[in-house]
C-alpha cells in the first residue's frame, strides 16, 4: 500500500493533499522515506484529480514512482562534477577542449595566468587564432594523428593578449563524442 511505501507517519500529510486534490489542484512533489526495514526510498508522488466532463471532481489518482536510484545517481554526478571542476579550476596547469573544427569549447582559469585571457575571452574562438604563427597548428594536428591522438611535450609559440609571444609545452589527446 502507499502507507508501506512511505511510512505511516505520512497518513496526515497524504490526507491533507488529498483534500487539496479534490479541490482540484494537481499537486507534484518528491519526499524522501523510510520503510519498515529501515531502507530510505525517494518516492515522486503525483496527486491528480479525475474530472469529468463536465468538471466534476471524480475521484483522485495517486500516482508514485520510486526515485531513489535516479536521484542517487544524480547526487554522486553532483559529486563528481564538483570534484572535476575544483581540480580545473585550482590547477596551474591549462586545460581546453575543442571541437572539431577548431574553436575553443572550455578553457581552464590558468589561461589568465598564462595567456592573459578569461576563459570567456577565448571560448568560441579558433585555436589557431592563438598562435603565432596559425599554420603551426595544422602541423599540431597532424602529428596529434599520426601519434594515435596523443601528444607529449609538444612546443608552440602563442601569443597573450598583451601581444607578446609565449612558448606553451603541452600535453594533448584526442577526446571523442559519445557518438565518435
Amino acid at each position: 500500500t502507499l502507507f508501506e511505501i512511505l511510512g505511516s507517519s505520512w497518513q496526515a500529510v497524504h490526507e491533507s493533499k488529498l483534500v487539496r486534490a479534490i479541490g482540484g489542484e494537481k499537486i507534484s512533489e518528491t519526499l524522501r522515506s523510510v520503510l519498515p526495514n529501515r531502507t530510505d526510498r525517494i518516492v515522486d508522488l503525483q496527486y491528480i484529480p479525475h474530472v469529468s466532463a463536465d468538471n466534476t471532481i471524480l475521484g483522485v489518482y495517486i500516482l508514485t514512482a520510486d526515485v531513489t536510484e535516479r536521484e542517487t545517481s544524480a547526487k554522486a554526478l553532483r559529486k563528481s562534477e564538483a570534484r572535476y571542476r575544483s581540480i580545473i579550476d585550482t590547477m596551474a596547469e591549462t586545460y581546453y577542449e575543442t571541437d572539431d573544427t577548431g574553436k575553443l569549447t572550455f578553457v581552464s582559469p590558468a589561461v589568465t595566468e598564462v595567456l592573459g585571457y578569461t576563459p570567456s575571452e577565448v571560448v568560441g574562438r579558433d585555436m589557431a587564432d592563438l598562435y603565432t604563427d596559425p599554420t603551426k597548428r595544422t602541423e599540431f594536428l597532424k602529428v596529434l594523428g599520426e601519434n594515435g591522438g596523443v601528444t607529449r611535450d609538444y612546443l608552440v609559440e602563442l601569443r597573450r593578449k598583451d601581444g607578446t609571444n609565449v612558448w606553451i609545452s603541452g600535453n594533448s589527446r584526442y577526446l571523442f563524442a559519445d557518438d565518435g
